[in-house]
């Protein structure tokens, strides 16, 4: 993958400090653990990971005898704030008329990532659903097309309301056949969302939370997992339930009347 490459290209250039003077034959398991101890001193965890995976692919290509036994600091628990429904009207509102009104909407009624949005072409664009086929990503030359999504999962037929139908397919009938039909890239939707999110006067979301408010929606109206990886693009359970299924404040509150209306009828 091009990312891919290019965040190798990065740890090469900025990460590998004293080692990159160090013959691969000579490493040792110390020196790698000494270098990722020291840039996790101001570097978030998933950067660490990122240059672990980075240094045990290198090694287990080049001298593969060694196999390094890392350990990367431990993941931040970090508290994740979900769109509400009228968090979501807010930003909606905020959005009419401009280029990022539809970016929103397939995100938050679609589950779709910046990538995908940005990749969308008119072979695509159905009568009544969109076909997820490929990922706009980073290279050293700036963002190109992969003509195949982030993962096999990320292959999907996604339905949306029929307004939102209506306005991908209007776009769509006047977009040339080799231009995306979104035409923004994935860095300018995450600086457009940003200045929604403040003209809305909301929480700074990022555009990502929109997938978890897809995600955390369906699961509150009891859509069973299966079918919430299918539509999202999920790779396995595991994800949805760790990162995606968080509880959204407003239907909490509604969880939490249902129980005590509940124990009010029980006498207690």
């Amino acid at each position: 993958s091009p990312a891919t490459v290019r965040q190798y290209t990065s740890i090469t250039n900025n990460y590998l400090g004293f080692l990159a003077h160090i013959k691969l034959s000579a490493l040792k398991n110390d020196q790698l653990q000494a270098q990722l101890n020291d840039l996790s001193v101001d570097r978030s965890p998933k950067t660490i990971n990122n240059i672990k995976c980075f240094f045990t692919a290198v090694l287990g290509a080049y001298p593969p005898t060694f196999v390094p036994k890392l350990q990367a600091p431990p993941k931040e628990k970090k508290e994740v704030h979900i769109p509400s429904d009228n968090d979501i009207k807010a930003m909606l509102a905020a959005a009419a008329g401009t280029d990022m009104e539809l970016p929103i909407k397939l995100a938050a009624f679609g589950s779709l990532r910046r990538s995908e949005v940005s990749s969308i072409f008119k072979d695509s664009v159905f009568e009544d659903h969109i076909e997820i086929r490929r990922d706009m990503v980073m290279a050293s030359s700036g963002f190109v097309i992969k003509n195949r999504p982030k993962t096999f999962a990320g292959y999907r037929s996604i339905y949306l309301p029929a307004d939102v139908m209506l306005q991908i397919r209007a776009l769509a009938d006047a977009t040339p056949d080799d231009m995306p039909v979104i035409s923004l890239n994935p860095r300018q939707i995450y600086d457009k969302f940003r200045q929604i999110t403040r003209k809305a006067d909301i929480y700074p979301f990022k555009y990502h939370s929109l997938r978890h408010y897809f995600a955390s929606y369906c699961h509150s109206i009891g859509i069973p997992d299966q079918y919430i990886m299918k539509m999202g693009g999920w790779d396995d359970i595991s994800t949805l339930t760790k990162i995606y299924q968080h509880t959204m404040d407003d239907r909490m509150e509604d969880a939490r009347k249902q129980m005590l209306d509940y124990y009010k009828k029980l006498g207690v």
